[in-house]
């Protein structure tokens, strides 16, 4: 669950099963808090990430300070409204998931659905994702130390898989690219003979 989209891909005895992307992730739950609360997008992000919550049932009454624009003084709101604006979005975005993988039967697989991903670290998120899924949803933390965080996820399955490529799979790739550092001449062996002749 990303800033730009959500990508979902199942995975059944290690093997992949379907990929998708949606064009929506955590930009467009500041977006929306931005046009509701009527306020700057860099503010929008600041109250998602410190007040924001996205099962509405956890969120608390508690209310903090928005900078309106156009607006000399500030508005109070409740962290419990903010957070009906950010579950809205959220809901939204697992339930065109839960359609795509209802369509397939992918549902049923044994393992559950883990979160990844910067937008998967908002609190609530997995309640709220096993209340649309009806399923068992955990929320992956890497355990790297120093990137012990959902956001770095995907990167740290990269450079995984990047590592344990072998000299093989990289020429492999790169050929498959059609790069031209991999083409080369005919050796001409026939100079190579008349040297060893003379030593012999």
């Amino acid at each position: 669950m990303g800033a730009g989209q959500t990508t979902v891909a199942t995975i059944r005895n290690q093997e992949l099963q379907f990929t998708n992307i949606l064009q929506e992730g955590g930009d467009y739950v500041t977006k929306d808090i931005s046009k509701v609360l009527k306020t700057s997008r860099k503010l929008a992000e600041g109250l998602k990430l410190n007040y924001g919550e996205a099962y509405p049932p956890l969120a608390s009454k508690e209310t903090f300070q928005v900078e309106v624009i156009g607006e000399v003084e500030a508005v109070e709101v409740t962290e419990a409204y903010l957070s009906e604006i950010i579950s809205a979005r959220i809901k939204h975005i697992l339930e065109q998931i839960k359609q795509e993988l209802d369509r397939r039967r992918l549902l049923d697989l044994p393992g559950g659905i883990v979160l990844i991903g910067g937008n998967a670290i908002l609190p609530g998120m997995v309640e709220l994702a096993q209340e649309v899924f009806g399923v068992r949803v955990k929320l992956y933390v890497p355990n790297q130390v120093g990137i012990r965080n959902p956001a770095f996820a995907h990167v740290i399955s990269l450079s995984e898989f990047a590592g344990q490529l072998t000299e093989v799979n990289l020429l492999a790739q790169r050929a498959i690219k059609g790069e031209n550092d991999l083409s080369h001449q005919p050796i001409s062996f026939g100079g190579m003979l008349q040297k060893t002749a003379q030593f012999v």
